[in-house]
């Protein structure tokens, strides 16, 4: 086997409306992020229609990492 390369896998999806946030700082801060994203989806009927991903804007290695959090959504 190859390692972490078996675990990689290829998905094409359709995200259509989407919540997303810029999440700046450490990864394991990322519920906060993800906290106000509920509740802007709870304020406005939304609910999740997909699965959650994240697009890494800086390496892993920077001390002051960004993430977007991206959830697709739907009216509820």
């Amino acid at each position: 086997g190859g390692g972490a390369v078996d675990r990689v896998r290829v998905s094409v999806f359709t995200e259509g409306e989407c919540v997303q946030v810029v999440h700046e700082g450490p990864y394991s801060e990322e519920h906060v992020s993800l906290k106000v994203m509920e509740e802007f989806m709870a304020a406005r009927g939304l609910v999740v229609n997909g699965p959650h991903h994240e697009v890494y804007l800086t390496p892993f290695t920077d001390p002051r990492p960004r993430t977007v959090l991206r959830q697709p959504v739907r009216p509820g």
